[in-house]
C-alpha cells in the first residue's frame, strides 16, 4: 500500500514525536508500504522517510516547487515529485495514497486531516484515516470530536470515519484492516 503521512515540518519538537514518526516510518517499510508524504526532510515528515529509508522502503515525495532549496527536501526520496502550491500537493498526496496517516503537527497537518476526514464524509473516496496520538498529542482533538457528536455536529453514520490510534503499531493495524 501507498501511506501518506501528514505531519510538522518543524525541528523545534519533542523528540517523543520524532521518535513516534521515526518508529511508523520503520514499521511501515518492514511490513512492505510505501510512503507518500510532503518531501521533507525536517521534523516529523523527515523523522518518517528516514525510518523508511533505513528499511530499504519506497519513498515518494510530494512536494511545492517553492520548497525546493538547500536542505529542505528529503535527498533519498524513490520519486520526487514538485507542485505549483500546497493545494496541488495536497490532491496529489491523497490520489497517490491508499490510507492516510495524521501525525503531531500544526495548521498545515490540520487542515490536511479536517480536509480528509470531510472528503470521506462527502463520499469523495473511502480510505482509512489513522491519526497517531503520540505523546497524548491529539488527546484534545479526541475530546472534542467526542463533544461535537454530543452536541449533534457529527452525525452518526460520520462518528467512525477516521480512528485514533495510540501507536504505530495500531496504526499499521488499522490501515491494514487487521482491526
Amino acid at each position: 500500500m501507498n501511506i501518506c503521512i501528514y505531519g510538522a515540518a518543524s525541528d523545534d519538537i519533542s523528540e517523543k514525536y520524532i521518535s513516534a514518526a521515526h518508529n511508523l516510518g520503520c514499521l511501515l517499510a518492514r511490513n512492505g508500504h510505501a510512503l507518500v508524504f510532503g518531501g521533507g526532510n525536517h521534523g516529523l515528515m523527515g523523522a518518517a522517510a528516514r525510518g523508511v529509508y533505513e528499511n530499504s522502503g519506497k519513498i515518494i515525495g510530494i512536494s511545492p516547487e517553492y520548497f525546493h532549496y538547500d536542505g529542505e527536501i528529503f535527498e533519498h526520496c524513490t520519486e520526487l515529485v514538485f507542485t505549483a502550491d500546497l493545494s496541488e500537493r495536497k490532491k496529489l498526496l491523497e490520489s497517490r495514497s491508499d490510507a492516510l496517516v495524521v501525525l503531531p503537527g500544526g495548521y498545515g497537518t490540520l487542515d490536511e486531516f479536517f480536509g480528509a476526514v470531510a472528503q470521506k464524509a462527502a463520499g469523495e473516496h473511502n480510505k482509512p484515516i489513522a491519526v497517531l496520538n503520540a505523546g497524548n498529542y491529539y488527546s484534545g482533538l479526541n475530546e472534542f470530536i467526542a463533544f461535537s457528536k454530543s452536541e449533534g455536529f457529527i452525525r452518526k453514520k460520520f462518528e467512525n470515519l477516521c480512528r485514533i490510534c495510540s501507536d504505530a503499531e495500531a496504526v499499521l493495524k488499522y490501515i491494514e484492516g487487521k482491526e
